[in-house]
């Protein structure tokens, strides 16, 4: 508010993120540091799309996957040029939310389900292991 940011920023505190992120126009993940963030799958489910910083690890497979905006650095300056270039293009946006969306639906509670049952299938029968 004392920097002017009062009519086009929230500071919301306390709340349930399911239920306010599809009214975000964008995620800024800033982490120096992540492995998988929830806040980034939530984005991913509620056609969010993200904007990263180039963390190690994650900020390369986001990039590679299409799923996010990688800034080219982490730096202040990198990330508000990569806002707004996400902010600018109406395309790459609907291509994030389209890309994040798919993903999450590609990865659901049936689909880890079955994945897990072929795998213990797959495994021998405890009595092939015993001596």
């Amino acid at each position: 508010r004392r920097r002017g940011l009062g009519e086009r920023v929230r500071f919301i505190r306390g709340r349930d993120t399911r239920f306010l992120m599809p009214a975000l126009d964008g995620l800024l993940l800033t982490s120096a540091y992540e492995g998988m963030p929830y806040v980034l799958l939530e984005a991913f489910a509620a056609g969010v799309p993200v904007v990263s910083a180039p963390t190690p690890g994650l900020g390369e497979w986001l990039g590679g996957e299409g799923l996010a905006l990688v800034a080219e650095a982490p730096t202040p300056e990198a990330l508000a040029a990569a806002l707004l270039q996400a902010q600018q293009d109406p395309h790459r946006r609907a291509s994030l939310r389209a890309r994040g969306r798919a993903w999450t639906e590609e990865r659901n509670l049936e689909r880890m389900f079955r994945e897990t049952l072929s795998l213990y299938r797959s495994l021998p029968a405890r009595s092939a292991l015993a001596p």
